[in-house]
């Protein structure tokens, strides 16, 4: 299929091209998932793990299959990135790579809003989480960066 982007080729590149330093969407392409079957997909969810926050991230997939099924687009439930920097392993709750919006990472706190003590900026302040304080902004930017570093990383891209 001429302009379609199979899912080896965004698993492997995530096509989001640098171009002048400045990253431009993917305007020309389909984007597209192949399953092990051969059939297309743009809809792809890991194996689940059964950690405490699996439902909260399945509601959420849940809805960005529905948002998102008319659109252009490629989505991963938990799409691993591997980096050099840091934490050698990283993985967004849900990583979109849609035409119009370019690339979105979704960090997903499954949480009630009584657990929610504050918001000052990016920071959150929790009760009765196992953890007192989060960044669920920078979780996210840290999990793009890495995905665009190791694009820049691929000599092929």
């Amino acid at each position: 299929m001429s302009n379609t982007i199979r899912a080896t080729a965004i698993t492997d590149k995530m096509h989001r091209y640098r171009t002048n330093g400045e990253f431009s969407t993917l305007q020309s392409y389909q984007l597209m998932g192949v399953s092990s079957a051969g059939t297309p997909q743009k809809f792809i969810a890991t194996a689940g793990v059964g950690d405490a926050g699996e439902a909260g991230e399945r509601k959420v997939w849940d809805g960005i299959r529905t948002a998102f099924a008319d659109r252009d687009c490629l989505a991963y439930w938990r799409y691993p990135i591997f980096s050099t920097m840091g934490d050698f392993r990283k993985e967004p709750d849900v990583l979109i790579a849609d035409t119009q919006f370019g690339l979105v990472a979704i960090e997903v706190k499954s949480i009630a809003i009584d657990q929610i003590r504050g918001i000052s900026g990016h920071w959150w302040e929790f009760c009765h989480f196992y953890t007192a304080r989060g960044n669920p902004y920078q979780q996210a930017e840290t999990h793009l960066f890495a995905l665009l570093d190791y694009c820049d990383r691929e000599t092929t891209l």
